[in-house]
């Protein structure tokens, strides 16, 4: 959820679902600046302004190292009998926190409100800011841009250049924008099949913002909204196994309970609800929500699938494994569609097959049990051997279903992201799928031919002795043994 390295659309923490998209470098976006022929304040010169995105904060990313000491507690610090001093900030500037700590200031007294999670009580950022906020109303005025009626200004100095980073957000219509053209690649923003399609991810982008600076309320318009689409997704995860939302109905009932019950006027509120918006935002992009090729179906494909290569290695390693590789090839060419992977569903696939290895291996324990015993009485070289070679087999299939086990002991609980990343680097380039659907069907396989085994060891044995009984016997095995094979591949491939 085509690769070298994949640049996700989904936070870390979305357990939803998640799309890969082909590895990209970061750019440089270009700095645009105000005009030589305009004449500017003398404290609005050299700052460069460049565009950024509400993805591209790197409050997730700061490695600032903090070295706490002892200090002199004075007596009533913190009560309301010594208030502590606040930090200094300029006039109209006000502070907030992020519900998840994150401080962020404020300005709402100019015409357009400018925020910025910059540290502000420091001089040399406050005016930089300062600076750059009356560079960018000079450049507004100078374009003859008509900005929207309800947007607001983020902005951030760069530490260790002249450059400032901006973007807008429109309230009214939810969306990112900037005063010049951009070029989608350079801000990481994936291609888009119209620009109609580039709506959902300037969308997420502006649900990003109203996140991370949850100063003002979300309207009861978009909450009413994200309840009736959770109701909606709730029946459809219900009645479908197709279903293209992130959530399920499980989910969905959560997410309801929550917004439900709650007062929207306050800033957890709308992290919740701008967090819920960011994920239907990256959904309605992947699945082309509104466009003439709509994705409805999970199943759905919209992209050219890379031709997968199936020369006769591949046939031959098939068949020695009963056929089951293409079963769950099948299952993981379906979890990972167009690139995206849902968590529920992925969490489902694995479920199947820690199930499958469990009872390998306790079949496959059994096994060594029953041949152990069987080549106590062997005396012939032939039911030495066959006898040998079913050991080997099922030490074969205990030992690969415990490296399995091991390999995915947390597979289960992987998100979405994290299963993204895994089927990307599972997936071969000319085989696809192919090699690790193997992988995991050898438990099985080798239970399967350690039976086989058995069954010559038996046979070989009861010729050895002439015994009619134990001939007849093992013969009747041997076919009940064949039918079950033959009816397991047909219920794995009509699966």
């Amino acid at each position: 959820m085509h690769e070298v390295s994949p640049q996700c659309i989904a936070r870390e923490s979305t357990d939803s679902f998640i799309v890969s998209f082909p590895g990209t470098t970061t750019t440089d976006v270009d700095s645009v600046d105000v005009p030589f022929q305009i004449e500017l304040p003398d404290y609005c010169q050299g700052s460069m302004l460049q565009p950024t995105t509400a993805l591209r904060n790197d409050r997730y990313n700061t490695t600032e190292m903090v070295y706490p000491t002892s200090v002199n507690i004075v007596a009533g610090v913190h009560s309301t009998a010594c208030l502590i001093e606040p930090k200094y900030l300029p006039m109209s500037w006000a502070h907030h926190v992020n519900p998840e700590g994150a401080n962020y200031y404020v300005n709402n007294a100019g015409a357009v409100c400018v925020v910025t999670d910059a540290p502000l009580h420091k001089q040399d950022i406050r005016e930089k800011i300062h600076a750059s906020v009356e560079k960018i109303h000079i450049l507004v005025e100078h374009l003859g841009f008509k900005l929207p009626a309800d947007c607001e200004l983020y902005i951030k100095p760069c530490s260790t250049s002249d450059k400032v980073s901006y973007y807008f957000v429109d309230h009214d219509s939810q969306t990112e924008f900037w005063l010049q053209n951009v070029d989608s690649e350079e801000l990481d923003i994936p291609d888009v099949s119209s620009i109609e399609h580039l709506k959902y991810i300037l969308q997420e982008h502006y649900w990003t913002h109203v996140e991370y600076f949850p100063h003002r309320s979300v309207s009861t318009k978009h909450r009413d909204e994200l309840v009736n689409m959770l109701r909606h997704a709730q029946v459809d995860q219900l009645t479908s196994d197709s279903s293209t939302f992130p959530y399920d109905a499980e989910h969905c009932t959560k997410f309801l309970a929550l917004i439900e019950g709650s007062d929207i006027d306050n800033p957890y509120m709308t992290c919740v609800i701008a967090r819920l918006w960011i994920v239907i935002s990256q959904q309605r992009f992947t699945q082309f929500y509104a466009e003439d090729h709509a994705r409805l179906c999970r199943f759905q494909r919209r992209f050219e699938l890379s031709p997968v290569v199936q020369d006769i290695k591949a046939q031959i390693c098939s068949a020695l494994l009963f056929g089951m590789p293409s079963s769950i090839q099948k299952d993981l060419e379906q979890l990972f569609v167009d690139r995206i992977v849902y968590g529920m569903h992925w969490r489902k696939f694995m479920l199947t097959q820690e199930r499958s290895w469990r009872e390998s291996a306790y079949l496959s324990a059994g096994l060594i049990t029953a041949t152990a015993i069987a080549l106590r009485f062997s005396r012939s070289l032939l039911c030495l051997t066959t006898g040998a070679v079913s050991l080997m087999l099922s030490l074969g299939a205990l030992g690969s279903s415990i490296a399995l086990l091991q390999r995915y002991v947390k597979g289960g609980e992987m998100n979405a992201a994290t299963a993204a990343q895994h089927i990307t680097e599972v997936e071969h380039d000319k085989y696809g799928f192919g090699p690790i659907a193997a992988i995991h069907s050898l438990p099985r396989a080798l239970i399967y031919w350690t039976l086989v085994a058995l069954a010559f060891h038996t046979l070989s044995y009861a010729l050895t002795t002439q015994s009619i009984t134990m001939i007849a016997t093992t013969i009747t095995m041997m076919i009940l043994a064949g039918t079950i094979s033959f009816k397991s591949r047909s219920l794995l491939s009509n699966k």
